[in-house]
Order: C-alpha cells, then structure tokens, then sequence
C-alpha cells in the first residue's frame, strides 16, 4: 500500500479507512468499511471458483498430498534465504518454535 494515489482510490471509493500509527517504522492500518464488503464477497467468490478449478480431477487425499509437498518446497525456500542472506521470513520461524 505504498503506492498514495492506490490508497486514495480506495478512500474515494469508501472502501477502506486508513490511519497511520507512529512508530520507528511507517505503519499504515486499514479497515474495510460496508462499502467493501461486496468487493470481499466477489474476491472470495473468485478465490473458490479458482480453487476448484486448479485441483479439478484431484481427491481430497492427492490435494493433500500436494499441499504437503508444497509445503516442503516452502521450507526448502526459507531455509535456503536463511543460509544465504541471514533472513529468516516468518512463517519459517513458526516451524522452528
């Protein structure tokens, strides 16, 4: 959301309201407004019918299997960033707790 003229659409639109906190670091919090929540039913809508179309043919196990693989790639990711950079991203520090 760095980019001001995307943050004052969205406030011309009345989808969101935005306020800063201060703080070492530039924070910007938003809230969706009523405006919004047809937006958020559509992006959902789009979300399942997507989903369904990319494990179509797939069973519930195959899915799973696939999501478990997934997630090793995503470890095998992190932990590679890790070792090369000294970043470790977030989700990679919730594995190691």
């Amino acid at each position: 959301m760095q980019n001001p003229t995307f943050r004052q659409g969205l406030r011309r639109w009345q989808t969101v309201v935005c306020w800063n906190v201060t703080s070492a670091r530039a924070t910007i919090h938003l809230r969706l407004t009523e405006a919004a929540l047809p937006i958020v039913k559509e992006g959902r809508s789009l979300q399942r019918r997507y989903g369904r179309l990319l494990f179509a043919g797939m069973s519930k196990d195959e899915i799973r299997q696939l999501m478990g693989l997934l997630d090793r790639v995503a470890q095998n990711v992190d932990a590679a960033l890790e070792q090369d950079t000294g970043f470790s991203p977030p989700a990679a520090k919730k594995d190691k707790a």
